[in-house]
């Protein structure tokens, strides 16, 4: 996120933005090259070596330092956020986020139709599937039932037929003797 600039180059922030800014009052010291600190043939602790260290990764560039000096004076006072630009830009990022966040629950809402509308349409096709199977069953035993009583009978009608077949013999055997 990049701050916007008021006039004279001086950054506006809101106080939550964390960007390592120098303000009005932290002046940002200009150090010297280190060909200037060594000069009369002093030597500096830092370009000596002692430590190993050539002492470079400690100083910053003057270029860097000279540009924020010259950015903010001494005199410079911050200027007034535009809050109210702020809270616009706020509010329609969230309308944006609203509209996308809308748009996945149409999108979940058409794919959880779709899911429900072929798992009803496979219960059905299931339940079909039972009823016929069902009817198949009690017709299948409706007609097992249906040989067993026609077996049954015709069994009682030749036991029948033997047991008048045997009457007729023992009428006619005591009648001969």
């Amino acid at each position: 996120m990049e701050a916007p600039k008021a006039a004279g180059g001086v950054i506006q922030a809101p106080a939550s933005f964390h960007q390592s800014a120098t303000t009005v009052s932290d002046p940002v010291p200009v150090e010297k090259p280190v060909e200037e600190k060594v000069q009369d043939g002093q030597e500096n602790e830092l370009s000596c070596g002692t430590d190993g260290n050539d002492g470079t990764e400690d100083l910053e560039e003057p270029e860097t330092t000279e540009i924020i000096e010259s950015n903010i004076g001494q005199d410079s006072e911050l200027a007034d956020y535009d809050w109210d630009d702020f809270e616009r830009r706020y509010t329609d990022h969230m309308s944006k986020l609203d509209e996308e966040e809308n748009k996945d629950y149409e999108n979940f809402d058409n794919h959880a139709t779709s899911f429900l509308i072929w798992a009803q349409s496979a219960s059905q096709r299931d339940n079909a599937r039972i009823s016929k199977r069902l009817k198949t069953r009690s017709r299948f035993t409706q007609l097992a039932e249906n040989s067993l009583e026609d077996k049954k009978r015709h069994y009682v009608d030749v036991v029948s037929a033997f047991q008048k077949a045997l009457d007729l013999l023992r009428h006619q055997s005591p009648q001969k003797r």
